[in-house]
């Protein structure tokens, strides 16, 4: 999060291609958190 705010801050005009690529990180994360909620209910 903070890598995309300053590489926002020097490039503005890449903002929108930073944005979007820290919204898919942070989605793939969120994803990765669920199925490893959900494999630790399976388990248990």
């Amino acid at each position: 999060m903070v890598a995309a705010c300053e590489g926002i801050a020097r490039n503005p005009q890449a903002a929108g291609d930073i944005r979007t690529t820290m919204i898919i990180g942070l989605a793939l994360i969120e994803a990765l958190v669920i199925y490893c909620l959900v494999a630790a209910f399976a388990i248990k």
